[in-house]
């Protein structure tokens, strides 16, 4: 059973695991090949690992090639733009370092907050480090139906850091 982040990041780091480690698993007794299943859950609290325990799924192989489409097309309209925007920039400001002024999707994101892309990835880190996220980097953008806010909150403001 994979437990990853309930987003096609994680699907697509589901498969990335099983290509590297299915082949050396031995086969469940009885079943003559080996069965991987996907837990989903948005939270770690009690009632959304026994959900997920409960409804666990088969991975699915679409959402995570969307995932490598999507990097492939954020990898190629990032070079496609930096390119413009170098050459577009190069001379026109005097004091610009226009050697490459580059682009990409979270560089846009960092900037809507009003911080800087070191910062946004030193807090991203901070919270990783910290075990508040799996991984620094993902494209969850709306919290499921069943997310408890409430129970989340209310152990974070008893934490002495904040």
């Amino acid at each position: 059973v994979l437990w990853l982040d309930c987003d096609r990041e994680g699907e697509n780091i589901c498969f990335e695991v099983m290509e590297n480690t299915v082949a050396q698993m031995r086969p469940a007794p009885g079943r003559g090949e080996q069965q991987v299943y996907r837990a989903k859950f948005s939270a770690i609290s009690k009632p959304e690992i026994v959900a997920a325990m409960s409804s666990l799924v088969v991975p699915n192989r679409n959402e995570a090639l969307a995932v490598d489409a999507r990097q492939e097309l954020d990898l190629k309209m990032g070079v496609a733009f930096t390119r413009f925007q170098t050459h577009y920039f190069q001379g026109k400001y005097g004091n610009l370092d226009s050697r490459v002024i580059s682009y990409g999707p979270c560089q846009v994101a960092s900037s809507a907050l009003n911080i800087g892309p070191h910062h946004a990835m030193q807090l991203a880190e901070r919270l990783y480090t910290q075990g508040y996220l799996s991984y620094p980097r993902t494209e969850s953008s709306a919290y499921p139906p069943n997310f408890d806010f409430r129970s989340i909150l209310h152990a974070q403001a008893r934490h002495p850091h904040w």
